[in-house]
């Protein structure tokens, strides 16, 4: 479910930003600058010392967190009416993508033996790509405008955050039950 998330958030980026900018009057450079500066944050968050929290932090939390930061980015470039708005709600974008991904990673590692890891990633990357085609296609069949898709959009990621963590706790909770 966390990779279908993620790529629905990504389809639906996709597919409003440059609609987006294009709205408030910017050259369509702007998308492209604009979703370079969710990349080049989530690659920094990657790099730096940042990573260690993942050996600190249970991957459901961090992917909690993630989501819910993902999330309020769409928010925040739903509300953007410039360009460094924009750019710092991509910026929290970035954020929320780079806690997201190595959750999903080691919690498909941690779910799997060896044997039938190979099987998991190959189901991963379906539910990646239906998660690109159902956020574009959900969010172009809608009858919004680009602002309500953002909206749209950002409260399914928050709901789903908050989904997650809810199971997180109760599963924390039910293993500190059994000890």
């Amino acid at each position: 479910s966390g990779a279908f998330f993620l790529m629905f958030s990504q389809g639906c980026l996709a597919y409003l930003l440059p609609l987006h900018v294009q709205s408030l009057g910017y050259d369509s450079r702007l998308s492209g600058m604009l979703m370079s500066m969710f990349g080049v944050v989530a690659v920094l968050l990657f790099a730096l010392p940042t990573n260690r929290i993942f050996d600190k932090v249970p991957p459901l939390y961090t992917l909690s967190l993630g989501m819910g930061l993902m999330g309020a980015g769409q928010l925040f470039i739903s509300q953007g009416q410039t360009s460094s708005i924009l750019y710092a709600a991509l910026a929290c974008y970035g954020v929320g993508f780079a806690f997201l991904f190595p959750s999903l990673n080691s919690l498909l590692i941690d779910a799997t033996s060896e044997h039938i890891r190979g099987k998991a990633y190959g189901y991963f990357y379906a539910f990646f790509s239906l998660g690109v085609v159902a956020g574009s296609a959900l969010i172009g069949w809608l009858p919004t405008d680009v602002t309500g898709g953002f909206i749209i959009t950002g409260v399914i990621l928050v709901t789903y955050a908050v989904l997650v963590l809810l199971y997180a706790r109760s599963r924390a909770l039910q293993i500190g039950q059994q000890n």
